[in-house]
């Protein structure tokens, strides 16, 4: 028989086949997927946007009113306009810090505790990606990303836990040494 066109695995292959091209067409296709409950099409979806000029798509991201799809698409946007350091180059323009205040103050929007551990998950993890790439935050942000953060640590799950105590750590919280024990 004909495979079912909205199947994870159809929908994953439509979207994996705008990988590596640019094309005005994509963010539109690929943008509601970046919500679906399958991982790898939700992947595969952010992995076409990115592949797309981000000034055609970061102010979506930023404003996208529905968190499983903003989560993605701030993953995106935090991957696309941040370099990480091991591959920063020593002419690279400097960070750009504009950038980062608001991928990190749409961040701090979001109510963490919330989300289901999937969004948390990427949420989590867009915070770390930011952080790397945009050489940290200034010390306002640090203590806001912990007071959005230490409430939520210990979580439930083994996953929350690693990613909440890595990053509480790295902004150097003063309760994370002893929770995190």
């Amino acid at each position: 028989g004909k495979q079912n066109p909205n199947a994870p695995v159809s929908v994953r292959h439509r979207l994996e086949a705008i990988h590596g091209k640019q094309d005005t067409k994509a963010i539109e296709a690929a943008w509601s997927h970046l919500g679906d409950s399958d991982l790898n099409v939700r992947w595969a979806a952010r992995t076409a946007i990115e592949h797309q000029p981000v000034a055609t798509w970061a102010d979506k991201a930023l404003n996208e009113t529905d968190s499983a799809q903003q989560v993605e698409a701030l993953m995106a946007l935090a991957r696309c306009s941040g370099v990480c350091p091991l591959h920063r180059k020593a002419d690279a323009p400097p960070v750009d810090t504009a950038m980062r205040d608001k991928l990190l103050a749409t961040l701090l929007k979001l109510d963490l505790a919330k989300l289901p551990t999937a969004q948390q998950l990427t949420a989590l993890r867009t915070i770390e990606i930011v952080l790397n790439r945009f050489d940290g935050c200034d010390d306002t942000q640090r203590q806001q990303l912990i007071a959005k953060l230490d409430p939520l640590f210990p979580a439930a799950t083994f996953e929350q836990n690693w990613l909440l105590c890595e990053t509480l750590v790295y902004l150097q919280s003063p309760t994370a040494a002893a929770k995190g024990m």
